[in-house]
């Protein structure tokens, strides 16, 4: 297997001698390169490739800012982690939101824990380098929903990544994971069994029109710390017939899957989905509750009323905001801000 270049830049040889040293275990993974000003840096980057830079802030001459700067234009697909004296913290309290940086730790550090950060920045690359590789470039609006806060997986009725946008990217380490044949994997077996067969049942459909046609699905992960889960909803896309690349080469239809953090509520209020809509409390309880994965049987129990209550809910729902699925109504929630 081929060792992962890393790139190390500090203008203090005193620290990339004692990273060197404590980063001995992991040269039969690491390919370390070690550089001691920006210039030399992004002089290696034009010839090398680099999925993970780890920047020292303030050098003399151009600084860390400016590399990952140099970084963000030229190869976003690289994972920037910077290691900072506390005196550059006002410095980088006013420029983090203007650079994509991965890890942010302060000297002195923990050894274990730029490891760790190290190996999670190297997963998300990998994800980044998988969307390169499957050509889903070629998927139209990737550019736009690179640029969106929401996170969008797209993979084929086998479960394989089509497309993921950079929002998305963060989660893959943290609940979501990249086999090596591509294919989307949560957590655990039981998650990930679950996950492929919600992707083969929606890549089959016919896109009835339906009430209770399983047009989306919900499903939350585990994370590997933390209380927080992962919610999915995976829906499914419209067909484009001459395209096989955009139905997943054979593997039925595409499906779309919206990734959220339960602690970031991503679902309106129930009071703005009333409004806007012009929906009942209790038709925009039902609404929020679909649209935040529940299913429709948990809530007719949680509401107190029956199924087939909850359905004719639903029906007048879709009738009132022109929708004819559940999945095309989960998408219109999902697009009201959260105010």
């Amino acid at each position: 297997m081929p060792l992962i270049p890393i790139l190390f830049v500090d203008d203090d040889e005193n620290i990339l001698s004692a990273i060197r040293r404590g980063l001995r275990n992991k040269r039969r993974q690491w390919e370390m390169a070690f550089v001691t000003s920006a210039d030399e840096a992004i002089e290696r980057l034009q010839t090398e490739s680099y999925p993970v830079v780890i920047t020292d802030l303030s050098m003399p001459g151009r600084s860390g800012i400016d590399l990952i700067h140099h970084i963000n234009r030229h190869a976003p697909q690289v994972r920037c982690i910077v290691l900072s004296g506390t005196a550059d913290l006002q410095t980088a309290a006013h420029i983090i939101n203007d650079v994509q940086v991965f890890r942010f730790y302060t000297k002195p550090f923990e050894l274990d824990d730029l490891v760790r950060g190290i190996e999670d920045a190297i997963v998300r690359a990998d994800a980044i380098k998988a969307r390169k590789e499957t050509g889903e470039d070629h998927l139209a609006g990737n550019m736009i929903l690179d640029h969106i806060s929401t996170a969008i997986i797209v993979v084929s009725g086998k479960g394989r990544v089509v497309f993921l946008n950079q929002a998305a990217a963060e989660f893959i380490g943290d609940g979501l994971s990249i086999g090596h044949d591509n294919v989307l994997r949560a957590g655990n077996a039981n998650d990930t069994n679950q996950l492929l067969n919600f992707c083969d049942i929606l890549s089959k459909l016919n896109g009835s029109d339906e009430v209770d046609d399983p047009g989306v699905f919900a499903l939350s992960l585990k994370r590997p710390e933390g209380n927080s889960e992962l919610n999915l909803i995976l829906s499914i896309m419209p067909n484009d017939p001459e395209s096989d690349h955009e139905t997943g080469g054979g593997e039925g239809r595409n499906v779309v899957i919206v990734v959220s953090d339960t602690e970031l509520q991503t679902v309106a209020p129930r009071a703005v989905i009333a409004r806007l809509l012009d929906l009942t409390r209790t038709e925009s309880e039902l609404a929020q509750r679909l649209s935040a994965g529940q299913r429709l049987q948990d809530i007719a129990e949680s509401m107190g009323v029956t199924v087939s209550t909850a359905r004719t809910y639903l029906k007048r729902i879709l009738q009132k905001t022109g929708t004819n699925r559940q999945v095309d109504l989960v998408r219109l929630i999902l697009s009201i801000p959260n105010v």
